[in-house]
């Protein structure tokens, strides 16, 4: 779908959410790590983020993997932030662990809510921030229309099974000329 010249998924709203959702499926996901860990705004700052990523580059690691670590205190980040991260990284892993158990649908509503995303954007009652609540609610819904669309025997769609399908889609996107 496009929308004003702009792709659905290329709005920030839904990459952003997108990213929450690639980074439970992956957590080796640096990039969309590096888009989720501060939004909603939950104080950490780039300096701290820098350090991270100097220290992932060093070790070879992931920014999952060090924001996961214990060396957080060792790279100089202080104790408020660590307490941030930490928390960041808890709600990653919990939803993590529902990966095969928690159906797409329920899975994204969940972290769409979780996350602060839909609380961010209900706050502001600007008609930009309306309409963006109304994109990630269209998100929302399309996953709900794939995983009831695409009940397999197998049991639960998980949200890897709509991840590849929207890639698949923004691959075709991508493809088109514009």
């Amino acid at each position: 779908k496009v929308y004003g010249g702009l792709s659905f998924y290329q709005r920030k709203e839904i990459k952003d959410l997108l990213s929450y959702l690639r980074l439970i499926v992956n957590p080796k996901d640096d990039e969309a790590l590096r888009r989720v860990i501060n939004y909603p705004a939950r104080g950490i700052g780039d300096t701290s983020f820098s350090k991270m990523e100097e220290y992932a580059q060093q070790q070879d690691k992931t920014l999952f993997e060090v924001a996961a670590s214990i060396e957080l205190l060792s790279l100089g980040i202080n104790k408020g932030t660590q307490t941030k991260i930490n928390s960041f990284v808890t709600f990653i892993k919990q939803y993590a662990k529902q990966l095969q158990t928690m159906d797409a649908y329920d899975l994204a509503y969940q972290v769409a809510v979780g996350s602060g995303i839909i609380n961010d954007l209900k706050q502001e009652k600007t008609p930009e921030s309306i309409s963006k609540f109304e994109n990630i609610e269209e998100l929302i819904n399309s996953i709900k229309e794939f995983t009831t669309q695409n009940e397999v025997d197998t049991g639960t769609l998980t949200l890897e099974h709509y991840l590849e399908n929207v890639s698949l889609l923004t691959d075709a996107d991508a493809d088109k000329p514009e």
